[in-house]
């Protein structure tokens, strides 16, 4: 009942690619298959051959300024690679860090951890466009924040979103 497509994609979300911690206790068992169960799910997604893929974030478990991070997301850019996925990146607070708010278990997005997602994958805020569609990507974690790159995100939505008004 529905038209056909104009075209078919796959969005993934909270792969939570995390490093062997070998015998160390965890706060659940299941999370030594995190990054097995992740990498069947992505080879399961290569091979939908869907146009692209978007992964919505939190790509590992370690969260910007641990000691494992820059290891810990490299090899889930890695992880990604091998399974033939190349997604269109929406940063996660496990990505980038999160809202400047006490009560979360990661730390408030820096310049740092803005600088180490961007050299790995590009830029928080982009666009792309499909077929006859336009896709605006926004980093959520930097709304409203003190961060000069808010600004610089919002005036480049502006931006986008006039030039594309039709």
């Amino acid at each position: 009942h529905l038209p056909p497509a104009l075209f078919e994609y796959v969005v993934i979300a909270d792969t939570h690619y995390m490093i062997d911690v070998g015998d160390r206790p965890l706060e659940f068992e299941s999370r030594r298959k995190q990054s097995t169960r992740a990498g069947v799910a992505l080879r399961q997604v290569a091979g939908l051959n869907a146009q692209f893929v978007i992964h919505l974030g939190d790509l590992v478990q370690e969260y910007p300024e641990t000691p494992d991070f820059k290891r810990a997301i490299s090899e889930a850019r890695d992880q990604l690679q091998a399974c033939n996925i190349h997604p269109h990146h929406v940063a996660g607070n496990h990505d980038v860090g999160d809202k400047n708010d006490p009560t979360m278990p990661t730390p408030p997005t820096s310049a740092d951890s803005l600088a180490t997602f961007h050299d790995l994958f590009g830029s928080t805020w982009y666009r792309f466009d499909h077929d006859k569609c336009h896709f605006i990507v926004l980093n959520s974690q930097i709304l409203n924040s003190n961060l000069p790159e808010a600004q610089e995100q919002w005036q480049w939505f502006e931006t986008d979103l006039s030039a594309h008004s039709d």
